[in-house]
C-alpha cells in the first residue's frame, strides 16, 4: 500500500521535522492541512522541512506558496482551483464516484471510505462497488477516512493500492508513536 498522511485541523509541536521523518519513512506525500493557521504558520512549517523533501507535501490551502517552496496543491471546497501558472502535482479531495470522474488530477482523495476516526459523526460514504472497482482500474484514487492498518485486507480486494492516514497515525500527537504507528502501515 502507498500511504499518505493528511495532518490534523491543528499543527503538531515539531511537526516540519516529524514530516520530514514521515517522508523519509516511505510515505508517499504528506497533506498539509490546516485550515485553522495562517500563512505564516504553514510557511514556517515548510521552512522546517528540507529543500529535497518538499516535493512530497501538497497544500491545502495557501496555495501560492506552492510555486516557492515546490509542493503539490491538493484541490477542495475552500479551493477548488490551482494558482494560474502552477505546474505541479495536483489532487482532489472527492465524496462521490461522480467527482472522480470529472476531475482531472494526478489523483484523488475519495472518502469517506470508513467511519472517520478523526471527524466525529463523519460515516462510511455509500459507493456503487462495481463502479467504484471500475474507477480503480482507470484512475489514482486514494482511499481516506477511517483507515487503519486491520482494513487493508479489505481495501486491496477492492482494488486500491494508496490510503490516506490521519487519525489513527496522529492519534495523541506523540511524534514518536506515530513514527511507530506508521511502520505497523508499511508492515502490514
Amino acid at each position: 500500500m502507498r500511504i499518505y498522511y493528511v495532518t490534523p485541523e491543528m499543527p503538531l509541536a515539531g511537526e516540519g521535522e516529524l514530516l520530514s521523518s514521515m517522508i523519509e519513512e516511505g510515505v508517499e506525500c504528506v497533506h498539509l492541512r490546516h485550515p485553522l493557521c495562517s500563512c505564516g504558520d504553514i510557511e514556517r512549517i515548510l521552512k522546517e522541512i528540507p529543500h529535497n523533501l518538499r516535493n512530497k507535501v501538497s497544500l491545502h490551502d495557501f496555495h501560492h506558496l506552492a510555486i516557492d517552496y515546490g509542493c503539490g496543491v491538493h484541490l477542495n471546497g475552500r479551493h477548488p482551483y490551482a494558482p494560474d501558472g502552477y505546474r505541479g502535482r495536483v489532487s482532489r479531495s472527492c465524496h462521490s464516484l461522480e467527482e472522480i470522474i470529472n476531475s482531472n488530477v494526478d489523483y484523488c482523495f475519495i472518502s469517506p471510505v470508513f467511519d472517520s476516526i478523526s471527524k466525529s459523526g463523519y460515516k462510511a460514504g455509500k459507493f456503487d462497488m462495481d463502479l467504484l472497482k471500475e474507477l480503480l482500474c482507470k484512475n489514482n484514487i486514494v482511499a481516506l477516512g477511517g483507515i487503519s492498518p486491520d482494513k487493508f485486507a479489505a481495501l486491496k480486494s477492492l482494488g486500491f493500492s494508496s490510503v490516506a492516514l490521519s487519525g489513527y497515525l496522529t492519534g495523541e500527537g506523540n511524534p514518536t508513536e506515530i513514527i511507530k504507528r506508521l511502520q505497523i502501515c508499511f508492515n502490514s
